[in-house]
């Protein structure tokens, strides 16, 4: 007879050992999507920067002489871009950081809770094994 909690696959993982490891490949995967995702962001940034920048270099060997102003207004809006596009930038660092480091924590938290019910099944188990040895040397 099989005991409760002692079935193992043909890799010798519990059925809680891959429910844990299948849990981590999907936070892992979830987190691979996030990182492209992101470096999808920066790319899509940097393009927009770069066809900005572009244009205020065409601006200025088009308005060298009379236009000065003009190229000044696209040279502060580009500066303003670059600006936003480090702000931007910055920010997910930032969430991608607090992000994965919420993860982390969460992950932790859950191993110390899987540890607990681990633990308690196996407490549990063990009294119900005692349980029946008592109640088979018990008299009839």
């Amino acid at each position: 007879m099989v005991e409760p909690g002692s079935f193992r696959d043909d890799n010798g993982l519990t059925f809680d050992e891959w429910r844990e490891r299948k849990a981590d490949e999907a936070a892992a995967r979830e987190a691979a999507a996030q990182a492209v995702s992101t470096d999808q962001r920066f790319a899509a940034l940097e393009r927009r920067f770069k066809a900005r920048l572009e244009e205020v270099a065409e601006a200025v060997a088009l308005s060298f002489g009379d236009l000065r102003g003009e190229i000044d207004e696209r040279f502060r809006e580009a500066q303003t871009d670059f600006s936003s596009f480090l702000k931007e930038a910055r920010s997910l660092i930032r969430q991608s950081r607090s992000e994965a480091s919420e993860r982390r924590t969460q992950m932790a938290a859950i191993q110390r809770d899987y540890e607990k019910l681990a633990l308690e099944v196996e407490k549990l188990r063990q009294e119900l094994v005692d349980k029946r040895r008592k109640s088979l040397r018990a008299p009839k």
